[in-house]
């Protein structure tokens, strides 16, 4: 009998870190380390890869989701962490726009990798109001050897004329750490990668 429906829970540690986090987040950094934060402990956990994503108010910096890569423990390969984190989002606010267009509300996506093509679609089609992340694909792909697949060569000139922010570039040392670290234990064996050279 085929599958009639899905159903993708953060883990559990998260929803206990959740506890300690601040409710509003205003400073791009803080956002940043943050995701960055729950990226390590992604990994530590074995409940995915090194990428993590929150959703904010672009107002008031209010938390509106938290988002970590769920492919090894969900074994969706849908679930990226900016996935995660946008369907979370328009769960907690009731609605799929995000604020891009115009309507009530704007949000901010930050990740700590540039979106893949498959989560710079949902960011386009989620209607999110701007987007903020680390470090490049092509960084990421230097450091961890991941394919991370194709990219438009103009993908924030697209997003701009579609009214989502981007500003990327951010905190690239600290994120960088994290990403040659994990690539450091997958070498070792000490984590072991399933996906190969995709990312997970």
């Amino acid at each position: 009998m085929m599958p009639t429906g899905f159903a993708v829970l953060l883990p559990p540690w998260l929803l206990l870190e959740s506890t300690h986090i601040p409710s509003r987040l205003t400073e791009r950094d803080d956002r940043l380390r943050l995701v960055n934060s729950l990226a390590i402990r992604n990994v530590e956990e074995r409940t995915g890869g090194p990428f993590a994503a929150i959703v904010t108010d672009a107002e008031t910096g209010a938390l509106q989701s938290l988002g970590v890569n769920l492919v090894l423990d969900s074994k969706l390969s849908g679930m990226h962490s900016e996935m995660v984190a946008l369907q979370l989002a328009n769960r907690a606010l009731g609605r799929w726009d995000l604020g891009a267009r115009g309507g009530p509300g704007r949000s901010v996506l930050t990740t700590n990798a540039q979106p893949c093509l498959m989560c710079l679609g949902a960011v386009i089609w989620s209607g999110i109001g701007a987007i903020e992340y680390g470090l490049s694909a092509r960084m990421i792909e230097e450091l961890t050897g991941y394919d991370e697949g194709p990219m438009l060569p103009d993908w924030e000139t697209e997003c701009a004329r579609r009214g989502i922010e981007v500003n990327g570039g951010q905190l690239t040392a600290e994120l960088a750490t994290v990403f040659g670290e994990y690539a450091r234990r997958v070498a070792s064996g000490e984590i072991a990668q399933e996906s190969g050279l995709r990312r997970m």
